[in-house]
């Protein structure tokens, strides 16, 4: 039986880390002796954004399921900027707002129709490197 202390304040076996940093860690045991190290936390950006999942369908109808489109790890990003656009090229939603999600109102403040639309999301990761994620989202009601 040991006790983890983390620098972070948090203790035990496992710490959810969201950014890069150095993290100290004692580890205490049975016999009350104290051990001491310390790591270095490097995000693999390149690995964040292979991996980012961006839903392809929402359903904003009210109904409690699905009724937002967003990313779920916005906290691994110092910016974002999302873009949504009609088939015809218009701006219909942006932001950069975190986190974000969008709920079928277009700027105008009008619902958008049934349709699949085209999406820009601009990021910048934790270590100031930007990326361009361009795709589609269709939108069911």
């Amino acid at each position: 039986n040991v006790d983890i202390i983390w620098s972070s304040g948090e203790n035990g076996n496992e710490i959810v880390v969201t950014s890069p940093q150095i993290l100290n860690v004692e580890i205490i045991d049975q016999f009350d002796c104290h051990y001491y190290d310390s790591l270095e936390i490097l995000i693999d950006d390149e690995c964040i954004i292979s991996t980012l999942y961006i839903p392809n369908i929402f359903s904003p109808n009210g109904d409690g399921f699905n009724d937002t489109w967003g990313i779920a790890s916005a906290e691994v990003f110092r910016r974002i900027t999302v873009t949504v656009f009609d088939r015809w090229g218009n701006m219909l939603y942006s932001t950069d707002k975190l986190p974000f999600t969008w709920d079928g109102i277009s700027r105008e403040n009008q619902m958008a129709n049934p349709g699949v639309y085209t999406y820009v999301f601009e990021l910048v990761t934790l270590s100031d490197n930007k990326y361009v994620k361009k795709g589609n989202v269709t939108l069911v009601r």
